[in-house]
């Protein structure tokens, strides 16, 4: 009990719950603020041609067209702010859009919309075969829908492309799809469990704990009733660095594991006998 007191009143400790609140208002602040925002993630695989290419006795045609190489690259893409973007955001000289670097775009379906209410559509302009033009009537934050080409272009990647009103910096890529299709039950828990708000929360305060004892706490001193500390001015900078280390450790491994993309998507993604909708053809 007289340890626990010793504790409490400990100046340090005021201190460390001040530096906390302050980092927490701040946080809080700039989640506050009205900022339109688009997120993407890509995948793609190749179905024909690269390093396994077929010998050139075989043709292969899509559409009565003769094809060397065929890829299907997915894009999932999501309001990720917290404000409404209309259609009318989009400039329609520069339009939303998915496109490649090389190639043509073969086909472009909508495999999975968050709702049916925002309408969006995809399509491949005539005269400009390397992109698919993305429409919708409206983006409610977590609003957003996962987009399939099939397309010739020798790179894997593609980007997204166009000025919206409002997003003067473009639109953030999010890297890679780790997984594409519903999760297991399991798998779903899991994400929901590290993948909220509390895990990376408790994370930083046990990070910034550690940090302040490392630079408030007096480790000379020596208060009754509390065991005496071993090379004090080891101890200090181990504080530091270990809190360092857990703060961004543990905060990078909750967010490697959350799937990025609105839960939305996950529901909307085709069931498993729907899934020949993924397939070229």
């Amino acid at each position: 009990m007289d340890y626990v007191k010793n504790v409490l009143n400990a100046g340090w400790l005021g201190s460390l719950l001040g530096l906390i609140g302050i980092a927490l208002a701040f946080v809080f602040f700039l989640r506050s603020k009205t900022r339109p925002n688009i997120s993407y993630q890509t995948h793609s695989v190749r179905l024909i041609g690269g390093a396994g290419a077929l010998p050139p006795e075989i043709d292969i045609t899509y559409q009565g067209k003769q094809i060397e190489k065929l890829t299907r690259t997915t894009c999932v893409f999501w309001n990720s702010g917290n404000t409404t973007i209309d259609a009318a955001s989009i400039v329609e000289e520069d339009p939303f859009r998915v496109t490649l670097c090389s190639g043509h775009v073969l086909s472009a379906d909508i495999i999975a919309v968050t709702r049916s209410v925002i309408a969006v559509n995809a399509n491949v302009p005539e005269n400009n075969l390397d992109c698919a033009v993305i429409s919708f009537k409206f983006l409610d934050p977590g609003d957003g829908a996962i987009v399939a080409l099939l397309h010739t272009a020798q790179e894997e990647f593609a980007l997204v492309a166009g000025t919206i009103k409002g997003l003067p910096k473009g639109y953030v890529d999010r890297g890679e799809i780790v997984s594409l299709g519903p999760d297991s039950n399991k798998r779903r828990l899991v994400r929901r469990v590290l993948g909220s708000p509390v895990v990376p929360f408790a994370a930083a305060f046990v990070g910034v704990y550690m940090i302040g004892m490392g630079l408030l706490f007096d480790f000379n001193a020596h208060p009754k009733g509390l065991p005496q500390i071993p090379a004090p001015g080891i101890i200090r900078p181990v504080c530091v660095v270990s809190g360092l280390l857990y703060f961004v450790m543990s905060w990078r491994s909750c967010l490697a594991i959350r799937r990025r993309w609105p839960e939305a998507l996950i529901r909307a993604m085709p069931r498993p006998e729907e899934k020949d909708k993924l397939a070229p053809g």
